[in-house]
């Protein structure tokens, strides 16, 4: 379990439009215990990388360069991606266009690197 959670909790989670940190906290536990598995996906700019990122970031893809920089990232279309910024609204708008371009799976952190309580590398 991770914090209690089963594996159809997490797969709920992976299925919602929007997460938040506590929920995020979870399923790094649970992608850590081999429940569930997801990408999360930057999607400030490089500069903003460099000074703090969520641990467990798999990938930068900067909303400036997003197209190209999404290429690169080699995303499968039906994989779970969980996008975030700096407070979530780049996100979202990044999550409308991977759900736009035909990724199934894509989800928000609501209230982005602020709101999220869990470790962060700095540097």
């Amino acid at each position: 379990h991770s914090r209690g959670l089963t594996i159809e909790e997490c797969e709920y989670l992976l299925k919602k439009q929007n997460i938040d940190a506590d929920e995020l906290i979870s399923l790094f536990e649970a992608r850590e215990l081999g429940m569930v598995n997801f990408k999360l996906v930057d999607v400030r700019e490089w500069m903003e990388w460099k000074s703090n990122r969520i641990e467990g970031t798999d990938v930068l893809v900067p909303t400036s360069n997003f197209f190209q920089t999404l290429t690169e990232a080699e995303l499968s279309m039906d994989e779970n991606i969980i996008v975030y910024c700096h407070v979530g609204s780049r996100s979202a708008h990044c999550q409308r266009i991977l759900t736009d371009m035909g990724y199934l799976k894509a989800i928000n952190l609501y209230g982005g690197i602020v709101a999220y309580n869990g470790k962060i590398i700095r540097g």
